[in-house]
């Protein structure tokens, strides 16, 4: 009677939550808190032909354990995910993180300073996969005044279009007060181009934690690649954040062009007003949302991203937005 009772048990689903994925093996944070690591089992591994990992981080899943090892069986539903075009095959996607409360996308002015591009479309993505995103602009302490004015430029730039920003120095700990609470209680992504700080933040954000950090390479001033893999770290003061690779560049997946101007907020506004309601607003006559940037109410340099986009989605021509 034991023994078919442990087999019962065996074969009872676990609930778990994917905290690391590193290909192959997943850490897997159980109700009680405890970590187990598992693999896929193998039909989940040919579920999902258009994902390089059809299990991501953040991922709510059913654990089976079969000789003392444990197998993801199941993967419930999303609430939402971060997504991108997988760098060597345009029709495949990486699955970055999924239920998510927020994002926050860690930009530097310099060392080395990240791209309008590149924050356009992440900010982009996250809107289209339902994650609120939150701008943090790291390194304060080592801008000049040059670097602090075109800091202070872009924060209105992107508060004009309906964006959170906020100044902080994982370094000095400027700032981390405020940071700390939008982060409490909530299951974050932090995101960025790598050598913007991310490894740092969380070391600041989590003491005992002492991710490896990098300085920047000296020649081209970019960033080295310390993490290699997701992970998701609870937060000492409740919550929880998850740290990704530093991203070189971001393509677009899965977006139709008449889609784009809906993930632009402060395109929205003027979207009933063009003279067609299937304006792309690139040529067509009549068109509100070039007007607007005409007149400035829209940004210069955002709706040159959001064109960049819709000329790679038209062409099958990647531009990324790269660093």
């Amino acid at each position: 009677m034991g023994a078919l009772t442990m087999a019962v048990e065996a074969s009872t689903p676990l609930f778990g939550i994917i905290m690391r994925s590193t290909g192959r093996w997943y850490n897997v944070r159980l109700p009680d808190g405890r970590i187990v690591q598992a693999t896929l089992k193998g039909k989940m591994r040919l579920s999902n032909h258009h994902a390089t990992n059809p299990v991501c981080v953040g991922d709510r899943v059913s654990l089976i354990c079969q000789n003392s090892d444990y197998l993801i069986a199941d993967v419930h539903e999303r609430t939402n995910c971060i997504v991108r075009q997988a760098a060597r095959d345009q029709a495949t996607i990486q699955l970055l993180a999924a239920n998510l409360d927020q994002a926050v996308l860690l930009v530097t002015t310099a060392h080395p300073r990240t791209s309008l591009g590149f924050i356009d479309r992440f900010l982009a993505v996250a809107t289209a996969y339902h994650v609120p995103a939150l701008l943090a602009f790291n390194k304060t302490d080592l801008y000049n005044e040059n670097l602090m004015h075109l800091a202070q430029q872009w924060k209105q730039l992107y508060e004009a279009a309906g964006y959170s920003t906020l100044f902080i120095s994982a370094r000095t700990g400027a700032h981390l007060d405020v940071l700390r609470e939008k982060l409490k209680q909530k299951t974050t992504m932090l995101a960025g181009h790598s050598g913007v700080g991310k490894s740092t933040l969380i070391n600041a954000l989590i003491p005992d934690l002492n991710l490896k950090t990098a300085p920047l390479s000296g020649f081209h001033n970019k960033g080295r690649h310390t993490t290699s893999y997701a992970e998701m770290f609870e937060l000492p003061f409740s919550g929880f954040i998850v740290d990704t690779p530093g991203i070189k560049e971001l393509g677009i997946f899965s977006l139709k062009p008449h889609e784009v101007s809906h993930y632009f907020p402060e395109m929205k506004t003027f979207l009933s007003q063009c003279r067609f309601n299937t304006c792309l607003h690139l040529q067509e006559p009549g068109c509100a949302v070039r007007q607007a940037v005409s007149e400035g109410r829209i940004g210069v340099s955002r709706y040159e991203s959001y064109c960049s986009i819709i000329h790679e989605l038209q062409t099958d021509e990647p531009v990324y937005g790269r660093e």
